[in-house]
């Protein structure tokens, strides 16, 4: 189970896969959040997003969005968001899981799930943010793109049937 901010931008196109590389976003001029940032960006909101198609994880031709709950004690509610053609999203599939800043890292342990020390590192492309993998199979590539940011706790599903 792919989890969270795993979790998210990119331009991936049908045919011939451009996937977002942090190299990429580097040759733009953006630089990876501080800690700092990233816990004043993540402590006390709910984030909503998308994943993004790697090499090693396809979500293309896929309604694949999330939302996750930054609990300023270091808990995490997260919620894998689907919907079918034509109907409403449901956010049911829960999580329930603890997040860390460490080495200007976001780190993600979820319970009852294989996903463990999985790290990203946060980068600011206009008004979304990006996630890029630090380890595991998708290392280095934009995994998720965050596109919503709210204060608090958020349960709604915040998804247009579009």
């Amino acid at each position: 189970m792919t989890l969270a901010l795993f979790l998210l931008a990119g331009c991936v196109t049908s045919g011939s896969e451009h996937y977002q590389t942090v190299d990429s976003l580097k040759s733009q001029g953006l630089s990876a959040l501080s800690g700092e940032e990233m816990a004043n960006l993540l402590s006390g909101n709910t984030l909503t997003g998308e994943y993004v198609t790697t090499p090693s994880a396809n979500f293309e031709n896929q309604q694949n969005k999330w939302m996750e709950f930054y609990n300023t004690d270091g808990s995490t509610d997260y919620r894998y968001c689907s919907a079918k053609k034509n109907s409403n999203w449901s956010c049911a599939k829960k999580v329930i899981g603890a997040w860390k800043i460490e080495a200007d890292k976001l780190c993600f342990s979820y319970d009852n799930s294989a996903i463990h020390d999985r790290c990203f590192q946060i980068y600011a492309q206009g008004s979304e943010y990006l996630l890029a993998a630090t380890n595991f199979k998708s290392a280095g590539y934009v995994r998720a793109r965050i596109t919503k940011i709210s204060k608090g706790y958020v349960e709604d599903s915040p998804f247009s049937t579009h």
